[in-house]
């Protein structure tokens, strides 16, 4: 059999869809199904976890609570892909241009399930597992034009189990964390400095921009004046991450 293989560039990652394709019952379905497998190239994680932190556009965690269908059309194919909804419980990070203000969030993935007819079509990605439903994750996250995406592939998943952090990944960040208690993880995540927490449906008690606060004491002790927290942080958030704590 005449093996092929389909690579397409999407959203700066390579994507090669393999051929041929598998078939075998699906337990509990009459009809067969036919296992396609995908090749991505994902976006490779900084060297630290404080970087993976600064160069997602979110940091979340929260728990799977179902998904959708989100397949994308392109010239030469239909990639077949699966937004997993995520009932969010902590938010580590987000930039202004893409505030996470909502307890529920869509994140979309490569592969999934989809009904032919006469078999059932599963797309897999090498390598990375889908996200479960009813399973806790933190994800590192990249909003792209369609919504959000994993910004660093298996690199950006990590599973919250009572044995502890379990991943994919295979950079240093994941090998480091892996096996790590949950609490000690997400406290890593919030001594970074950067995020909020249980701040949903009621006003932050303090707000600060992390990335700015060296300049605006360099700028305080030459200029010789201080200016109000609310001027400063105007300044700016227009570049800035804006940070949330729950306290003061």
């Amino acid at each position: 059999m005449l093996a092929l293989t389909l690579v397409l560039v999407v959203g700066g990652s390579a994507l090669a869809v393999g051929s041929p394709d598998v078939f075998h019952q699906k337990p509990g379905s009459q009809k067969p199904v036919r296992e396609n497998t995908v090749y991505v190239e994902w976006f490779g994680p900084p060297g630290s976890l404080n970087e993976m932190v600064l160069q997602a556009d979110a940091v979340v965690a929260g728990r799977v609570s179902g998904s959708r269908p989100q397949d994308r059309q392109t010239r030469i194919a239909t990639m077949v892909r699966t937004a997993v909804r995520l009932n969010v419980s902590d938010v580590f990070r987000y930039v202004p241009a893409h505030p996470i203000d909502s307890d529920e969030l869509w994140v979309n993935t490569e592969g999934g399930e989809r009904d032919r007819g006469d078999h059932i079509e599963r797309t897999v990605a090498a390598g990375f597992s889908p996200l479960q439903a009813g399973q806790e994750y933190v994800l590192f996250l990249r909003h792209m034009g369609d919504g959000w995406e994993l910004a660093y592939g298996p690199d950006s998943v990590f599973q919250i189990t009572h044995e502890g952090v379990v991943t994919e990944g295979r950079s240093d960040v994941a090998r480091g964390v892996k096996g790590m208690a949950p609490a000690s993880f997400k406290a890593r995540l919030w001594n970074l400095g950067v995020g909020k927490q249980g701040l949903r449906g009621r006003s932050p008690s303090h707000l600060f921009i992390v990335d700015a606060r060296a300049r605006f004491a360099r700028a305080s002790a030459k200029s010789g004046r201080r200016r109000s927290a609310a001027s400063k942080w105007r300044t700016a958030s227009s570049n800035s991450l804006i940070c949330i704590s729950s306290t003061p």
